[in-house]
């Protein structure tokens, strides 16, 4: 139940307000690829990226078929850029967050906070344009592979030096998967929210204190997010 969960930390309160406040002022200026890239966000939120057309931006932003055009190339090209901008909120913000963490495990469990907050912020938006970026042929395909791979080497160069079981790079990279899958399996059953991120972190916190063989003792602090 909700009423069971932990009262957010400060830091976790912050990390959001940082979040909201990047997210707004980096996506959603006043200006009209600004107001496109926001009557595209709602029309996502709405119908999905398989089902919504530029025509259902147009009526969103009351703007005309050429102003669309002048700004973006196509309707893909619209879908891209809004995922890009919400691709470099994240990494922004878990920067930040990574730098405040005292500890290796607690940089990398800084970031994977950072990214489930996300999942909050962003809602049913974030949710289909990353179901988007699975498909090998999108566009934003390029964008979720970096985002991938940013983690991936935060979690070699922060706990592989301090590992005391063997692990190489695909164990961090399925380890990556593992957050991304529970993350999309949960956005298919419903509006991502606190009671599932606590769930997820959980067991992500689990998997990486097992699979590292870092005491779980260490893990302990970091429940309160740093």
């Amino acid at each position: 139940m909700t009423e069971n969960l932990p009262p957010p930390s400060a830091a976790q309160l912050q990390r959001r307000k940082e979040l909201r406040t990047n997210y707004t002022q980096m996506m959603f200026g006043d200006d009209t690829r600004g107001r496109l890239l926001r009557a595209t966000a709602v029309v996502v939120s709405r119908h999905g990226t398989r089902a919504c057309t530029v025509q259902h931006i147009l009526d969103q932003a009351d703007l005309s078929r050429r102003t669309f055009y002048k700004t973006f190339s196509s309707l893909e090209d619209a879908l891209n850029s809004l995922y890009q901008v919400s691709v470099r909120v994240l990494d922004q913000t878990m920067r930040v967050a990574v730098k405040r963490a005292r500890t290796p495990l607690g940089k990398v469990i800084a970031a994977l906070d950072t990214y489930l907050e996300m999942q909050i912020i962003g809602g049913p938006l974030i949710t289909a344009l990353q179901r988007e970026a699975t498909y090998v042929n999108s566009p934003l395909a390029e964008h979720r592979e970096a985002l991938v791979e940013n983690f991936v080497e935060l979690i070699e160069s922060e706990l592989m030096p301090v590992a005391t079981l063997p692990v190489d790079r695909d164990i961090a990279l399925s380890i990556v998967c593992v957050a991304e899958g529970l993350v999309s399996w949960t956005g298919h059953k419903g509006r991502f929210g606190d009671q599932d991120r606590v769930r997820i972190r959980s067991s992500l916190v689990t998997l990486l204190t097992r699979t590292f063989g870092i005491p779980e003792a260490e893990s302990a602090p970091i429940k309160t997010l740093e």
